[in-house]
């Protein structure tokens, strides 16, 4: 039996609903996704898409850090990360926006609360100490 998606067609065998993950494993012929999503309690995108958040991190202290060509290596991976979410069907175009957006408010916050704030500061500054 097959259900159809706006997106793609996936069999009833992949209840946990994999999305673009299941045409691999049609493709080779294997159960490596079908395995992994069954098992999983929340198979769904998620809005917002810390799969694009995460990497704007990175990059971000890359840049930050000058790392050098490192930085550009960095930032062709995020952006792949970002195009593989919405190819695999794992995200919508907007859960990746808006992933996007919360690590740069993240940051700007963090970087506002640890430079204005003193006690965060001062706790900064004793944490950098203890683990250094």
């Amino acid at each position: 039996m097959v259900h159809t998606n706006a997106r793609l067609c996936v069999s009833s065998a992949y209840a946990g609903q994999h999305w673009g993950l299941s045409r691999f494993d049609d493709y080779f012929n294997v159960h490596v996704f079908q395995s992994i999503y069954q098992k999983g309690s929340n198979v769904f995108a998620a809005m917002p898409s810390l799969h694009s958040a995460y990497p704007i991190i990175v990059v971000y202290y890359a840049f930050k850090n000058r790392l050098g060509f490192a930085k550009y290596i960095l930032a062709m991976v995020m952006v792949g990360i970002w195009l593989t979410a919405v190819y695999t069907s794992h995200h919508y175009i907007l859960d990746v926006l808006v992933g996007i957006l919360t690590a740069i408010a993240g940051i700007n916050l963090f970087n506002l609360l640890f430079t204005k704030v003193p006690a965060l500061v001062k706790f900064l500054d004793r944490y950098e100490a203890y683990i250094s």
